[in-house]
C-alpha cells in the first residue's frame, strides 16, 4: 500500500505493484545508516524530483517501505523547496518520526547540499 506523504511522492514496499503513472524510484541498495554512497542518493534525489517536476506521481520503494524510503523523502522535499522542518514534519505527520533514520538522513542531506551547488 502507498503511503502518500504529499499529492505526488509517495513511499511503499519494493514488492507493490501501482496502478496509473506512477514512477517507481528503487532504494533499496541505500544503508540505514552511516555510509551510503552520495553518488547513489544524489542519483536517487535527482531521478525523483526530475520525474515529480515533469508531472508524474513518484514512489519511494524499500523492502518494507518504512525507513529508506522516508528518509530520502525528506530530501527529496528539501529539494523541491520544503524546509528541513517542513519536510520532517510532513513525514513524522504521516508514519510517525520512527520511520526516520538520523545517520541515512545525514547522508542524503550531505547529497542535498551537493546538488544545491
Amino acid at each position: 500500500m502507498v503511503i502518500w506523504l504529499v499529492d505526488d511522492l509517495g513511499t511503499a514496499p519494493c514488492n507493490e505493484s501501482f496502478e496509473g503513472d506512477i514512477y517507481q524510484v528503487d532504494v533499496t541498495d541505500l544503508v540505514e545508516g552511516k555510509g551510503n554512497d552520495k553518488g547513489i542518493l544524489q542519483k536517487r534525489i535527482i531521478e525523483s524530483t526530475t520525474a515529480l517536476r515533469a508531472g508524474r506521481k513518484v514512489v519511494l520503494c524499500c523492502d518494507r517501505g518504512i525507513v529508506r524510503s522516508n528518509t530520502l523523502a525528506i530530501a527529496v522535499m528539501m529539494c523541491l523547496g520544503l524546509t528541513y522542518k517542513e519536510a520532517v514534519g510532513v513525514v513524522s505527520n504521516k508514519v510517525s518520526s520512527q520511520a526516520i533514520n538520523i545517520d541515512l538522513l545525514n547522508d542524503a542531506l550531505q547529497a542535498v547540499n551537493l546538488i544545491r551547488t
